[in-house]
């Protein structure tokens, strides 16, 4: 290291002293402050057009979901996204609550529509129907109102286990 560049890196350590013997409670309020808010809640985004929303704030382990709530959980894997990924969806339907299928593909839950099954993904592959019957304890129905969304219409994403719920969903942007 050259005189000038050690005398820049002695300079700059002193600003920095000098920064952090003011700022230091600012400091410690911010880290205390982002750690807690991760403590309670995560950030989400997007990727896809399954949702018209970009950007979302996770309440972890809030579990107290009602129908139409968005809702995320943990991607089990397949359809070319890996397990553990985040999705949100819709939460539609809940145990005891039936799912059925007409000659057309499309699903309903109680009787209400919640979307048709497309055959083949964009990426030309065949896509397996999802189950129909009643919603057994400790699983949900989930959709997303988009053509394309990978939901409980396929059985590749199926009734999603309550156990592999993070939490309520809350559209940011």
């Amino acid at each position: 290291m050259t005189l000038i560049n050690q005398e820049k890196w002695q300079a700059f350590k002193l600003d920095m002293a000098v920064h952090y013997s003011r700022y230091w409670l600012r400091w410690m309020v911010g880290f205390f402050g982002i750690a807690l808010f991760q403590h309670f809640y995560l950030f989400g985004i997007n990727f896809t057009e399954s949702l018209p929303y970009h950007v979302f704030i996770i309440k972890k382990h809030d579990v107290n979901i009602n129908r139409g709530d968005l809702v995320s959980f943990t991607w089990q894997g397949g359809g070319g996204y890996p397990a553990g990924l985040t999705f949100v969806k819709v939460a539609r339907g809940f145990a005891g609550d039936k799912v059925t299928m007409d000659q057309d593909r499309n699903f309903y839950v109680n009787s209400a529509w919640v979307g048709r099954a497309k055959e083949l993904s964009r990426k030309g592959e065949k896509l397996e129907v999802g189950r129909v019957g009643e919603i057994p304890p400790g699983y949900m129905y989930v959709e997303a109102s988009h053509k394309d969304s990978l939901d409980s219409r396929y059985a590749i994403t199926g009734w999603v286990p309550m156990s592999s719920i993070e939490g309520r969903a809350v559209f940011a942007y």
